[in-house]
């Protein structure tokens, strides 16, 4: 009998062991199973920390190139201003510039109308008087004729006189 218990106890000894081995092998996978999870839940927080500061980077530098863009945006507005005013500057300066000419050129046109008006008079008054002195001098020369009397030199003596004394009255018009 004692061969029968200790086949008994062997195969005891052997159930408990494999039960035993099994126990550990079902522990050491759920421990690899557990590793496993904890090292995958690791890696994927890693993994979330790492995409979190790649996006915070990334924002950071997006509004970095906005910020930049933004910058060069407004010193171009500003510096395209500066030469829109420079140029209406010039332009308002031209304006005057033709503003004058145009009012200095009505002034010329103006004082060539009164001048031209002037000169009409004046000639209008040579005229009477260019008639006056030809109604004067053909008056004198039928009075010459109507005496008949003098001599031809005579009678011219006489014309000449009397257009020294006509010119003379004219000059001190």
């Amino acid at each position: 009998m004692t061969n029968i218990v200790s086949i008994v106890a062997v195969l005891g000894i052997g159930v408990v062991g494999a039960f035993l081995i099994d126990l550990l092998r079902r522990r050491q996978s759920q421990q690899n199973a557990q590793d496993v999870h904890d090292t995958g839940k690791r890696i994927l927080d890693e993994a979330r920390a790492e995409a979190d500061a790649i996006r915070k980077e990334a924002e950071l530098k997006g509004k970095e190139v906005i910020l930049q863009a933004k910058t060069e945006a407004e010193t171009e507005s500003r510096e395209r201003r500066r030469e829109l005013q420079q140029l209406e500057r010039r332009l308002a300066q031209k304006e005057e510039g033709l503003d004058r000419r145009g009012e200095q050129a009505e002034g010329r046109e103006s004082e060539m109308g009164r001048q031209e008006q002037s000169l009409k008079q004046l000639e209008a008054k040579l005229l009477d008087r260019e008639r006056e002195s030809t109604r004067v001098l053909e008056e004198s020369r039928q009075q010459l004729e109507h005496v008949a009397g003098i001599t031809r030199e005579e009678a011219k003596s006489s014309l000449i006189e009397q257009m020294a004394d006509e010119a003379r009255h004219d000059a001190a018009k």
